[in-house]
Parts: structure tokens; sequence; C-alpha cells
């Protein structure tokens, strides 16, 4: 997504995310900072999609807007639901998962200088 806009979700270009890790899972970039510092993605998650668990070097912030859902964050289980705002450190282990019959929608956030 590129300059100024309004953008409707049917109209973004969606990528399949992290296959080695995640199915079920696509991105539309928002904003690319430099690739070094962060980048912001939507991301929509269908229904039976998730996130395996696993660890990243770098942080996260992940907002979720739409759906619900069930998430791990080190050895803690918690519901995910619109308005949940997640933020894992770089190194810890994680997950999600859309738990409903509804697209799950949320903002990611990548955090790579920490």
């Amino acid at each position: 997504m590129e300059g100024s806009g309004v953008y409707e979700l049917t109209d973004l270009s969606w990528t399949p995310l992290r296959p080695d890790v995640a199915t079920k899972i696509f991105g539309a970039p928002l904003v690319s900072g430099d690739k070094e510092s962060y980048t912001v993605t939507l991301t929509k998650v269908e229904p039976g999609g998730e996130f395996v668990p696993h660890k990243d070097s770098y942080g996260h912030i992940l907002y979720f807007a739409q759906g619900t859902g069930e998430g791990r964050l080190g050895g803690k289980m918690f519901d995910l639901k619109p308005g949940c705002l997640v933020r894992v450190t770089a190194g810890e282990m994680h997950s999600y998962r859309n738990t409903s019959e509804e697209e799950m929608i949320l903002i990611t956030i990548n955090i790579f200088d920490e």
C-alpha cells in the first residue's frame, strides 16, 4: 500500500505470512519502515488459521480488531477478542489461533531494533 488513501479490505493485496509456522494467515503491508527497525502489517486469519508456537529474533505488538481466538505467550494461555493488545519480546515463545467462524483481523507491528 503506497500513498494516502482510503482502502477496503477486499481491495488489498493479501499474501501468505510465514508458511513455515503459519496456516491460513495472510498479510497486507501498511507501513514498511527501513526494514531494519519496524514493519506494520494488516493481518487476516481465516477460521482455523494459526501461528504455531515459535520464537522470533524480533519483537511484536499485536492489536486484535476483529474475531476471537486464543493465544499463548510464554507458558500462559489467554483469550483474544477485539481490543486485545499483546506485546511479545524478542525470543519469547508465542502463538495464536482463530477459534471463530469469522475472519480475525489484527494489526501486527514487528520491531527489529530491540
